[in-house]
């Protein structure tokens, strides 16, 4: 079981008074109206993360019971199979304008996936499993 402590105590309270204190600049910030509900969305996504961390973490104990690349095969499945009609939903409603990026971009965007998304989440994992 994982123990608390004191450190991990502090930091989840810095955490959240950070988020606090960019919700309440944000308030203020009456050039970006829409800010605040970004900003909700955003401790959403976060809280959202936390228990997909923590769920990984307990259903998971031993991390030779799992291939992490099919792990994470799926998790984009389910995200293509799932999530990715929300972008012609939303976009049908007028609540996001959706439109294919050009060629250049989606190069870009590849390199990011891969590196910057890939790469992390499955050295992330990894250390998720291996830390106690």
């Amino acid at each position: 079981a994982e123990s608390y402590s004191v450190m991990k105590a502090l930091s989840v309270i810095l955490n959240i008074l950070g988020v606090g204190m960019i919700g309440l600049y944000d308030i203020q910030d009456i050039v970006h109206e829409n800010s605040f509900v970004g900003d909700l969305f955003s401790l959403l996504a976060a809280l959202g993360y936390g228990f997909y961390t923590t769920f990984l973490k307990v259903k998971l104990e031993d991390d030779r019971k799992i291939d992490m690349l099919l792990f994470f095969g799926f998790v984009g499945l389910f995200n293509l199979m799932v999530l990715w009609p929300l972008f012609f939903v939303l976009d049908k409603f007028g609540f996001e304008n959706f439109e294919m990026p050009g060629g250049r971009l989606i190069l870009l965007l590849t390199l990011n996936g891969l590196l910057g998304t890939v790469l992390s989440d499955y050295l992330w994992a990894r250390s998720v499993l291996l830390t106690t």
